[in-house]
């Protein structure tokens, strides 16, 4: 069994935990099936792990079972995705021939998927005769690029589901005839490695692996789930920053691809859209404000005022969330707002490039695409503009120390607001030195400086890191500091360098006990301008890096 720390999951888990719970209530006030026995049964199968695993230890359990059930949250598309890569891995380690079977596809509707698998139809008509809205009613690009992947690999794709769907009474049902599916298809492909994509409460040890067993008693039949919620913030009390994969039991791993944040969103959007309330673009207005509540909840402040304090209410704050479908809509919406062109072509370049986009001056999210990392970033930095009251709102020109460690210090805010919500990989130096075997072109393309200027930011964040513990040894700031300044597009990757690798550090700080939420809560609040950063930058940079900090309590 792994040793782990309550204490480091409790610190990790509790503003996830704090944004998971309105989605469970919105959810369950929508779907009552969650309460079913079938459901619960899933539920308390798996509370508990015996230890975390590598990637690598997770393609050897997957590459030696005959019959391999991938568990499936349908509206999450980063399990379908990891099916995807799942294929590929197994395919280029392995002999053996490959066999998909799907849930999403009624075994009756097997011909129309051959026709497709030999090109001999359309995606369009593939979609339209599977009825694919009205019979499944999930995304269907990740489903799709699932049957893409298949097909470009040659593996032989077959459905195994029946109706009715959506009948609790008769979802044993469901399990039989998928288990006399996959039973036949053994049959036909008796060497090969058999993969199942099902929907994760079929995979209860009582429900479809039961009856595989009865059917299939020779054949090696694991099991792996994708991001169950119990586990995942078990797994939050491993002493490794990310645990990507553990060991449930001798035939169960387990994956961890989403936060339990972003799997219930996924649901919710899909419920929306169901009743007709987000028919043409994905609603992330809720999600966005969920994160902030959970981010204010983690900082204790309180949303709303107390009558006695004469403080404006956080609440009436929150950025209005702009949902563009496009990115031309997105061109077209900013168009009329009051922003310089320069900064409308660097809002739209993060667009791209990150799905959504906070403007602290216009007190706006754009989202065009849901990517967490990028959404919990989005709602730290409304937090510590709020905090502040958009008094500093825009992008400090970064030609004074000043404004460099001003910038320095919203990253490092902001990459510690990110690591709260959505726990990563956080920002380190090993990290940092691996950047220097960066190919040229891809630096180039990714900076816009070039590839000297790059090394030159890398050798001056390494630099700064060392100037920041021992001052006393320095005459003067380095020189090096002083060059990059007079490059605006340098002195911008200098901030975001430097300031990212604060934020990690103050994340470890926090999780090992030597930094308490109520400091933390007073950087959000401190303001900058005034020629105050420096030294906050420099105090903050030798609290947090100091090995004879005492632990604190939450």
């Amino acid at each position: 069994m792994s040793k782990l720390s309550t204490f480091r999951a409790r610190r990790r888990s509790a503003a996830q935990k704090h944004a998971l719970a309105p989605l469970r209530r919105e959810i369950g006030a929508f779907d009552p099936l969650s309460r079913r026995k079938y459901v619960q049964e899933f539920t308390q199968a798996f509370q508990r792990y015996e230890r975390a695993i590598s990637r690598d230890t997770l393609l050897r359990f997957c590459a030696e079972a005959d019959t391999l059930l991938v568990s499936d949250f349908h509206a999450l598309d980063a399990c379908q995705f990891f099916l995807c890569e799942l294929l590929e891995e197994l395919s280029a380690i392995q002999q053996r021939p490959l066999v998909l079977l799907l849930e999403a596809v009624f075994t009756r509707d097997q011909h129309i998927l051959d026709e497709w698998q030999q090109q001999e139809i359309s995606d369009d008509e593939l979609r339209q005769r599977l009825h694919f809205e009205t019979e499944w009613g999930y995304e269907w690009e990740p489903f799709l690029h699932t049957l893409k992947i298949a097909r470009g690999l040659a593996i032989p794709v077959y459905g195994a589901d029946c109706a009715p769907r959506g009948s609790i009474r008769r979802i044993a049902q469901r399990d039989r005839h998928a288990a006399d599916t996959v039973a036949r298809v053994r049959k036909d492909h008796g060497n090969a490695l058999v993969l199942v994509l099902f929907g994760e409460s079929h995979l209860a040890p009582t429900h479809l692996p039961r009856e595989l067993r009865e059917r299939l008693p020779n054949d090696c039949i694991r099991t792996v789930l994708q991001n169950i919620d119990e586990l995942y913030f078990r797994a939050a009390g491993e002493l490794s920053e990310r645990v990507t994969a553990v060991q449930v039991d001798g035939d169960t791993a387990a994956v961890f691809n989403a936060t339990p944040v972003e799997k219930w969103h996924s649901y919710r959007l899909c419920i929306s859209r169901w009743r007709e309330e987000s028919r043409r673009t994905p609603d992330f207005t809720p999600l966005i404000y969920d994160l902030i509540d959970a981010f204010l909840a983690f900082l204790h402040i309180d949303r709303y005022i107390d009558e006695d304090s004469g403080s404006r209410y956080f609440v009436d704050c929150y950025p209005e969330v702009a949902n563009v479908c496009s990115i031309a809509r997105a061109e077209s919406f900013l168009r009329r707002k009051p922003l310089q062109q320069v900064r409308r072509d660097k809002v739209m370049a993060q667009l791209l490039d990150r799905g959504s986009c906070y403007i602290p001056e216009l007190n706006l999210m754009l989202a065009h695409r849901l990517r967490m990392k990028t959404a919990t970033s989005d709602a730290t930095s409304f937090v510590h503009h709020a905090c502040r009251d958009f008094e500093e709102a825009g992008s400090p020109n970064l030609i004074t120390d000043d404004s460099l460690y001003i910038s320095a210090l919203e990253h490092a805010l902001l990459h510690f607001g990110a690591q709260v919500l959505y726990p990563s990989e956080t920002a380190s130096e090993d990290e940092l030195l691996s950047l220097y075997s960066t190919p040229k072109e891809e630096i180039e393309a990714s900076t816009l400086l070039s590839y000297r200027e790059y090394i030159r930011v890398l050798d001056c964040v390494m630099l700064h890191r060392d100037y920041e513990c021992h001052r006393g040894s320095y005459a003067a700031p380095p020189p090096l500091l002083r060059e990059l300044l007079s490059s605006p597009q340098g002195a911008t990757v200098l901030a975001a360098q430097l300031g990212q690798l604060l934020g990690g550090d103050l994340y470890r700080a926090y999780l090992a006990g030597f930094i308490s939420r109520r400091t933390i809560r007073s950087l959000f609040f401190r303001k900058l301008q005034g020629g105050k950063a420096r030294e906050i930058y420099f105090s903050l940079a030798r609290s947090v890096r100091s090995t004879r900090a005492n632990p604190l309590a939450a």
